[in-house]
């Protein structure tokens, strides 16, 4: 069984609301649905590439080693006690409390 064009690139993007989607921009751009796919495909590859790539965690350290945390102590402190208090209540949810 052959497919167009447009029957193929959906296969990527399984769904109907994806379907839905493409069909409705296609028809707004008087272009085919794979043509949508591939216009998105391009601009999510365009703003990868305007993204600064993640810190590695040595890249973090090398940058924090020269200077402080840009925040001040009882910043820090309370930064800290929050995470604290977010990840007790994790162990909770999961039934694995730590002290």
């Amino acid at each position: 069984m052959r497919h167009g064009p447009d029957e193929r690139s959906l296969h990527l993007f399984p769904g109907h609301r994806n379907n839905e989607s493409h069909r409705r921009t296609g028809e707004a751009l008087e272009t085919s649905q794979a043509e949508v796919v591939r216009r998105s495909v391009k601009l999510a590859v365009e703003h990868a590439a305007l993204e600064p790539a993640p810190m590695t965690p040595a890249d973090v350290i090398a940058h924090y080693r020269g200077g402080a945390m840009p925040r001040s102590w009882a910043q820090t402190k309370k930064l800290i006690a929050a995470q604290r208090s977010e990840r007790h209540e994790d162990d909770i949810e999961r039934g694995t409390r730590t002290a």
